[in-house]
C-alpha cells in the first residue's frame, strides 16, 4: 500500500517509520529498498483489501496523477 497511518497523519513509506493499515488498523512496517518499489506492507500475512494485487511501477505511476 502506498499509504499508512502514522501518529494519526498519511505518510508514505520511509524507512525506520511503523505505522498502522487505513483499512484494517493492523501494524504495517514500510518496505524501502533498492529492487521493490517503496510500500508498506502488514506484518502478518494477510490482505485486508479484497481487491489488492501486487504493484507494479506502472500501476505506482499511475497513482501518482491522482491527489493524495
Amino acid at each position: 500500500m502506498k499509504f499508512a497511518s502514522v501518529d494519526g497523519q498519511r505518510r508514505e513509506a520511509a524507512p525506520n517509520l511503523s505505522g498502522t493499515c487505513p483499512c484494517c488498523d493492523s501494524p504495517v512496517i514500510p518496505k524501502c529498498g533498492p529492487i521493490r518499489v517503496e510500500h508498506w506492507a502488514h506484518k502478518r500475512v494477510e490482505h485486508c483489501d479484497h481487491w489488492w494485487e501486487n504493484e507494479t511501477p506502472w500501476h505506482r505511476d499511475w497513482k501518482n496523477h491522482f491527489p493524495d
